[in-house]
């Protein structure tokens, strides 16, 4: 005869898989199943305490969902337990009630899930109940081989599925070298900074609408020598010039006044008696 095991046991029927309890953090359903482990499976002789009802403390819940993490123990706090028991009611799966000792907790539905008359297949024999277990694993199979199946179907290659980014082209990247060397002599900023593979796209982006390559150079151009940009980021420059085709024609219009441009030297000191130009002189 098998050896027979302590303790009793708990049903957890397969649609808990469905339950909104399945989908919230380990520590919910850690509890969960403490409670179900600690309602009793009989009325109590002499007591208050029903079948499917337990006495508990918050302590207790707190020590039963204790855990581990490496050396260092992790036990959670009372507010974690009385949002997860709140959580609980809310979901019709407890009722509490406060008494002076603990808290009186009751499973709903207790007698339809820890009852085994209720489940499928509990009055057939084990052959049976075999036999459709085996049947039901292989029509699931056989299912799960058709889905796979019509998903190579409609699935694409990767090399006919969808379409890889184009590739900027030369000018792009030219105009990309041009505009950084000359933010440099205008500005001693670095336009690589944002990333070269994004702004370059941005550049494309535009020639690849109604821009040519002389305009987007231009517009590049005067918006780095214009004086009156106190201020000048990377960002601001590929957002204020490339943003769209309005704003690269609208820069290509804004020529640096020739009083007012920037002017530096091969090793770029200041030319006598410029003014300061806000920190961009």
């Amino acid at each position: 005869m098998p050896e027979r095991i302590p303790g009793g046991f708990i049903l957890l029927a397969r649609r808990l898989f469905d339950s909104e309890i399945w989908n919230e953090p380990p520590l919910y359903f850690k509890v969960w199943v403490f409670l179900l482990m600690s309602a009793n499976h009989k009325d109590q002789v002499g007591g208050k305490l029903k079948r499917g009802q337990c006495l508990i403390r918050y302590e207790d819940i707190q020590d039963a969902t204790t855990y581990m993490v490496g050396y260092r123990r992790e036990r959670p706090s009372k507010p974690q337990i009385a949002k997860i028991l709140r959580r609980l009611r809310e979901g019709n799966m407890i009722a509490t009630t406060k008494t002076t000792r603990g808290l009186v907790v009751t499973i709903c539905n207790y007698e339809t899930y820890q009852d085994p008359s209720k489940y499928e297949s509990n009055n057939e024999d084990p052959a049976t109940a075999m036999r459709r277990q085996q049947l039901g694993s292989t029509i699931n199979k056989n299912d799960k081989n058709d889905k796979n199946d019509k998903k190579k179907e409609t699935t694409p290659s990767p090399s006919s599925g969808k379409p890889k980014k184009k590739q900027p082209d030369s000018q792009a990247i030219q105009i990309y070298d041009f505009l950084k060397e000359e933010s440099l002599k205008a500005r001693e900023i670095d336009l690589g900074n944002d990333g070269r593979i994004k702004s370059v796209r941005k550049i494309q982006a535009r020639l690849n609408s109604k821009c040519s390559v002389e305009e987007c150079r231009e517009a590049g151009k005067n918006y780095l020598w214009n004086p009156w940009w106190k201020e000048h980021t990377e960002i601001k420059f590929w957002k204020h010039v490339f943003e769209s085709d309005s704003k690269v024609k609208q820069w290509v219009r804004k020529k640096p006044e020739p009083e007012k441009a920037i002017q530096r030297t091969i090793d770029g000191v200041r030319p006598p008696g410029q003014r300061d130009m806000g920190g961009l002189g």
